[in-house]
């Protein structure tokens, strides 16, 4: 028996579609009410239908920290947004697992690097004092939880399933950040909320990384217009989110592939160049002020982010020098500063979980980043892995000057498909060459 996935044409279209609409609906009212009540019936359908093809909960768990602090969250606060899209990602796969449509993910030689870095976190919370031991036990819980599987879940997905999942990135993230553009007035706005911006410019930039990959290689004019249109309301969240390594990071990246296709085609880099230029003059003209702190970084006076940033780092390093061997254990840098974590992932590791937590971050992170560069160099960012591997690169980068271990997840889902990737692509090498010697 297997598990049938519904096969009717533009079906996929119509449930994201439907998925979007209701959230977008919800958000735009601020409140709940019989419209609210119809707009829900449309969720649990379409989460019906999700079970099946799961790689809308696998978008959604990854974009919820981004969206759960807004209006776009309709649930109670009792019920963490992340934990339910999680759960109902996890049945999916064990329903796919136990009707043979997905087999279960293999084991490799790198999995001994994950289990250095899961043991390095579970001897530094062991180390946790008691004046850390509730922040310690938060970060440990929510580490093994909502963080480490990530990188296990895309070995479930095949490369016919990154379709539809890069769909599902470009279009979801490009709803929900014209919704939070048009409702919030700037970022500081979404601070007022309770919503920090970090994340939601995290997810403006993996939207715009997806809608470029999707403008560029979709068929047809109005396809390519549609992309076009989802790529410029993603930049207007990226600029209105005003993260300086959001923005710094992401156009790093588009460089990265501007190397290797946009050079070729130089139409298709004009017209990005001008949806750039449009995006900043909208921007500017609705949130004057918006600009102004990204600037300040080529100025003497930097800001208070970037001042705070290197007190940060100074009192991770000192108490690096201190307890460089053992760390002070999980969630024991919230007693030196209120941030509770260095904004720096290396420097998070080493001086909460020592040398061993250091060293385990430095091979996981550093395999990765080596495997994303072979694969760039391989497909030369000409197939349906590009977007993921620019992701990876991106959410890399912004959590060496942004966010904590707990904050992983996005890091973990981009890190599980290189990986993936990486192997496959080595096994079609190696099939090929097996090939060859035979001919010859």
């Amino acid at each position: 028996m297997k598990l049938q996935g519904l096969k009717l044409k533009g079906f996929d279209e119509i449930a994201a579609l439907l998925l979007s609409l209701c959230f977008f609906t919800l958000f735009l009212l601020g409140k709940k009410g019989i419209i609210a009540d119809f707009a829900l019936i449309g969720l649990i359908v379409s989460a019906i239908y999700a079970l099946v093809n799961i790689e809308i909960f696998l978008v959604f768990v990854t974009y919820a920290a981004a969206i759960k602090g807004t209006y776009l969250n309709v649930l109670p606060k009792s019920i963490d947004m992340t934990l339910l899209f999680f759960a109902f990602l996890v049945l999916g796969l064990m329903l796919h697992i136990a009707f043979n449509k997905r087999k279960f993910p293999s084991i490799y030689l790198f999995d001994g690097v994950v289990l250095f870095l899961a043991i390095s976190v579970i001897v530094a919370f062991l180390n946790t004092s008691s004046k850390s031991y509730t922040y310690g036990l938060e970060k440990f819980l929510r580490f093994f939880i909502v963080v480490l599987p990530f990188f296990y879940i895309p070995r479930l997905f095949d490369d016919k399933d990154l379709k539809k999942l890069i769909h599902f990135f470009a279009f979801f993230g490009a709803v929900f950040c014209l919704a939070i553009f048009l409702y919030y007035e700037d970022y500081r706005a979404l601070k007022e909320a309770g919503q920090h911006y970090l994340p939601v410019a995290k997810m403006a930039g993996i939207s715009f990384i997806f809608n470029i990959y999707l403008f560029l290689n979709e068929k047809g004019f109005f396809k390519k217009l549609f992309f076009l249109s989802l790529t410029l309301v993603s930049l207007l969240m990226l600029f209105k989110a005003n993260s300086r390594g959001a923005i710094l990071f992401s156009f790093f990246v588009l460089l990265i592939y501007s190397w290797y296709i946009l050079k070729d085609k130089k139409i298709y880099f004009i017209v990005l160049a001008a949806t750039v230029v449009i995006s900043i003059l909208v921007v500017f003209t609705v949130s004057p002020d918006s600009f102004r702190r990204f600037f300040m970084l080529f100025g003497r006076h930097k800001g208070l982010s970037v001042s705070i940033r290197m007190v940060l780092y100074k009192i991770a390093l000192k108490l690096i020098s201190k307890y460089w061997f053992t760390g002070i254990g999980l969630g024991g840098f919230a007693r030196y500063h209120y941030l509770k974590y260095p904004h720096n992932l290396f420097l998070e590791f080493f001086v909460e979980c020592g040398l061993l937590g250091f060293l385990s971050i430095t091979l996981f992170l550093g395999y990765l980043t080596f495997c994303a560069v072979r694969l760039i160099k391989i497909t030369r960012l000409e197939n349906e892995y590009t977007p993921f591997i620019l992701s990876f690169l991106f959410v890399e980068l912004y959590h060496m000057t942004s966010f904590s271990m707990i904050h992983l997840r996005w890091l973990m889902v981009f890190a599980g498909f290189v990986f993936m990737f990486y192997i496959r692509v080595k096994e079609r090498v190696k099939h090929s060459q097996e090939i060859k010697d035979l001919k010859v």
